[in-house]
């Protein structure tokens, strides 16, 4: 996740960094985590300031804020699951 284009998330807004964190799936524990890769304006998550370069894993629901640029977290199931419980999957 960063502001340039060779990121695979694009947030081009001023407070995130050029290269500002990155997600992993980690198959041992089956859950999404998220890296501050020590990034200028920081990383939180779920309003905890994420340390540089330190791992925190995600659940769906969560809230990530790069910057001033906030997000929610959802897996492809969580998703899923979400669009299923607003009825537009049936």
């Amino acid at each position: 996740v960063g502001r340039t284009e060779t990121n695979d998330v694009v947030v081009p807004h001023l407070t995130v960094s050029k290269h500002h964190a990155f997600f992993r799936f980690d198959p041992e524990a089956g859950r999404h985590t998220l890296t501050d890769t020590d990034s200028t304006n920081g990383t939180r998550l779920n309003g905890q300031t994420v340390a540089s370069k330190q791992s925190r894993f995600l659940g769906d629901g969560d809230q990530v804020c790069f910057g001033e640029a906030c997000f929610t977290f959802y897996s492809p199931g969580g998703f899923h699951d979400l669009l299923r419980s607003l009825s537009v999957l049936r």
